[in-house]
């Protein structure tokens, strides 16, 4: 492996560390606020979430009796609803807009072009999932980007963010994972 090709590897692993660190701490921020806004729904709202809720029991196969079993599911009224993921957070908002914090828009970096935060999410959340299956070459599609940055707008991030490469050391695929990063870290100052 020649020099070239050790830098570039560097870029990759580095921006796709990036990505995933920025994804957690937005995914356990972005709970963090549903943890605490659930606690003060209206009684509609907070009655869709326990009955969304239920369908969300454990069921398992006890293989010594030959019996499918359910873990004891029990509701109270200062449910947190804990097992919500992250991305079904994003959905109920988007369709209930239920927590007043995560009902904004984000502005393009590259046009007058606005993104719902949920609709920003969406986005980062199936880029993510594509990550954990493929790493090595991904082949990303518009629901996984929020917007490819230009080279210009990547370089002034990579100043801005101190790292210690350019861009003609990015694929395309990781310009995209790496504007994602810059979109993460627009959402994290909007919240």
């Amino acid at each position: 492996m020649n020099n070239s090709e050790i830098k570039l590897k560097i870029c990759r692993s580095t921006i796709l560390y990036d990505f995933l660190t920025k994804y957690n701490l937005l995914e356990n921020y972005i709970r963090k606020i549903f943890e605490e806004s659930v606690v003060n729904l209206d009684a509609i709202n907070k009655n869709f979430l326990y009955f969304y809720y239920g369908t969300k029991i454990d069921i398992y196969m006890e293989f010594q009796n030959s019996k499918i079993m359910s873990v004891p599911f029990e509701f109270n009224d200062s449910e947190k609803f804990k097992k919500i993921t992250f991305n079904q957070i994003i959905k109920i908002q988007k369709q209930r807009n239920i927590i007043k914090k995560l009902d904004g828009d984000i502005q393009s970096i590259q046009s007058k072009t606005y993104y719902s935060i949920c609709d920003l999410c969406i986005k980062l959340i199936s880029m993510r999932n594509k990550l954990a299956h493929e790493i090595c070459k991904c082949n990303f599609k518009n629901s996984d980007i929020v917007e490819k940055l230009s080279d210009e707008n990547i370089c002034k991030y990579i100043e801005k963010y101190n790292y210690d490469f350019n861009v003609s050391q990015m694929s395309d695929d990781v310009k995209e994972i790496f504007s994602n990063v810059v979109y993460i870290d627009v959402v994290m100052e909007k919240l």
